[in-house]
């Protein structure tokens, strides 16, 4: 049987295999594996800073209006709310890291924007390379490119890959717990 990842007759026209999405090698590989825990991790603090919140006796109101205003979500990092800031502001911050981590791959890697006969501004040609970060970083995001950068980085790679695994477990564990502890004690 052939195998539908290196058998041109298999795959699909230009597909991108997860290998080309670390273009630039193990330090961007680093990076993707570095995101992957981080954006995990956040997930696992959400539930827990809600829980912690509400065992401190905030009412869902205050939770609610605490992150309106960047002055707000400054306050809540002095108040039982600060897992919950750190939370949110994690995963903030790794979307715009990971697109710019991919656009620096999308802008030195070997990628090629082609050039069409009457020819193009460069702005043009550097629009086309931010949409193809677009594109690195939704496939960076993939377990195969997740298995490739392990490869790459190697014992700190498999490291960070059993870290994304248990973290994945906690986020599960997290949320069950809180959903436990708000039927428990009435919300």
């Amino acid at each position: 049987m052939a195998d539908p990842v290196t058998d041109p007759e298999r795959r699909g026209v230009g597909l991108v295999l997860p290998a080309e999405a670390l273009v630039l090698g193990p330090r961007d590989a680093l990076v993707v594996l570095g995101l992957r825990v981080v954006r995990r991790a956040a997930l696992v603090l959400l539930p827990v800073g809600v829980g912690v919140a509400l065992a401190s006796g905030i009412s869902e109101d205050r939770l609610s209006t605490q992150f309106d205003t960047v002055s707000g979500w400054l306050q809540s990092l002095l108040s039982p709310l600060w897992l919950l800031a750190i939370a949110v502001l994690l995963r903030l911050a790794v979307v715009p890291v990971a697109y710019l981590a991919a656009l620096g791959a999308a802008l030195l890697g070997p990628c090629h924007v082609e050039v069409t006969p009457e020819g193009r501004s460069r702005w043009s040609v550097f629009g086309d390379r931010f949409r193809v970060a677009g594109g690195l970083r939704a496939l960076r995001w993939t377990v195969a490119a997740r298995d490739v950068a392990v490869g790459l980085v190697g014992g700190v790679g498999t490291l960070l890959k059993r870290s994304e695994w248990l973290l994945g477990w906690a986020i599960w564990l997290a949320w069950a717990l809180l959903v436990v502890g708000i039927a428990v004690t009435g919300g």
